[in-house]
């Protein structure tokens, strides 16, 4: 078992593959982990429409083509 990643492996066929119950329970990481990533992570900000790509015109309430809006 490993903690991250995964392992690959090759097996002519047929082959039977078995797993625990625990294989669907996700694993929480420490506190330690989390609070040293979470301090040093950069969250991006977007000014408008245009960091996206978009025209302003096409979004937002300008870009909403339903009548009566």
């Amino acid at each position: 078992m490993i903690e991250e990643g995964y392992e690959l492996y090759q097996s002519p066929l047929p082959i039977l593959i078995l797993v625990t119950k625990e294989i669907n329970i996700p694993r929480l990481p420490s506190l330690r982990r989390t609070g040293g990533r979470s301090k040093s992570a950069k969250i991006p900000t977007l000014d408008g429409p245009s960091d996206l790509g978009l025209r302003s015109g096409k979004v937002g309430l300008a870009g909403i083509h339903t009548p009566g809006w």
